[in-house]
């Protein structure tokens, strides 16, 4: 392959071959803004967001409702976050909303059969990624000299693998991430929990993240007291 000049690719004198070929400005489609680059470049956006908002701006409206009823039919194809044959119409905000309705309402993960295959495999199942919140923990535990026991299983109604154990004073310690668990309210499947394994005899300790990270006297305090 040579440029302009005549030069191969590749070679030194290809590249200064370059400097001869003249740049031109176009107009972006979508901001109207100037882009300035070589010819061979046939750049029509100046960014990868312009492309995306001219694509769904030009969608066609007669397009976008026949698309949305042949949605109500099921006439469509979905991988991987687009619906095959109109990539645009995916990422429509009402096109969104209704991809989510549908797969809620044919989710075979809520099926009672499903459900029991779920557990079985919780309980042996390896968390790959742990949290600094409960190294915190772990390590007040080990400078108490207390025996614990990370992601234990727990066989209840609503059986999950528990942060901590502490099988001397059959004790649990949850340490509950602001976001995830809802700070301050918490969760109901969290609060459900704590009463089954109450009912099951296990005293539960539940620690926010902020007081693990900022008020970690507090932390060490109500860990003192459970075990006396």
């Amino acid at each position: 392959m040579k440029n302009k000049v005549g030069c191969p690719k590749g070679t030194k004198s290809w590249k200064k071959g370059m400097i001869f070929i003249k740049k031109i400005i176009t107009k972006c489609l979508n901001c109207k803004i100037d882009i300035i680059d070589y010819p061979s470049a046939k750049r029509k956006y100046c960014t990868k967001l312009c492309s995306t908002n001219y694509q769904i701006g030009k969608e066609n409206l007669n397009q976008s409702k026949a698309m949305i009823k042949a949605h109500k039919n099921k006439q469509f194809g979905y991988k991987k976050g687009q619906l095959i044959g109109d990539k645009n119409y995916a990422k429509l905000p009402e096109s969104r909303r209704k991809i989510s309705r549908f797969a809620k309402e044919h989710n075979n993960s809520k099926r009672p059969e499903v459900i029991i295959k779920i557990k079985e495999k919780r309980k042996h199942q390896k968390r790959t990624y742990e949290p600094s919140t409960e190294k915190i923990i772990q390590k007040i535990l080990t400078n108490l000299d207390i025996t614990w026991i990370k992601h234990k299983y727990i066989d209840i109604k609503h059986g999950y693998q528990v942060d901590l154990l502490l099988p001397e004073y059959n004790i649990i310690i949850e340490c509950d991430g602001d976001y995830w668990h809802n700070y301050p309210n918490g969760n109901e499947i969290d609060k459900i929990r704590t009463r089954e394994l109450q009912d099951n005899g296990y005293k539960v300790l539940r620690f926010w993240e902020r007081d693990i990270k900022n008020n970690i006297d507090y932390c060490i305090k109500e860990i003192k007291n459970a075990i006396k």
